[in-house]
């Protein structure tokens, strides 16, 4: 399930993780090499509104790859 969930589907152009989530999933890899992750400073709302407007980004991408 995890390999599904961070494979970009090819009709889509996006990974179901970022399709869902906004993001990408952080991968056990990830967290040992220590990959960068949200930043400490960045307060809960700004980090809502972010990741909706990713959302809404990713979802365009997608609706426009689909036609």
């Amino acid at each position: 399930m995890l390999a599904y969930n961070s494979s970009v589907n090819e009709s889509t152009g996006v990974t179901p993780a970022m399709a869902m989530f906004g993001r990408e999933l952080q991968l056990p890899l990830d967290i040992q090499m220590g990959s960068p992750q949200r930043k400490d400073t960045e307060t809960l709302p700004n980090y809502i509104r972010q990741t909706r407007e990713r959302i809404d980004i990713v979802h365009e991408q997608m609706r426009r790859q689909l036609k």
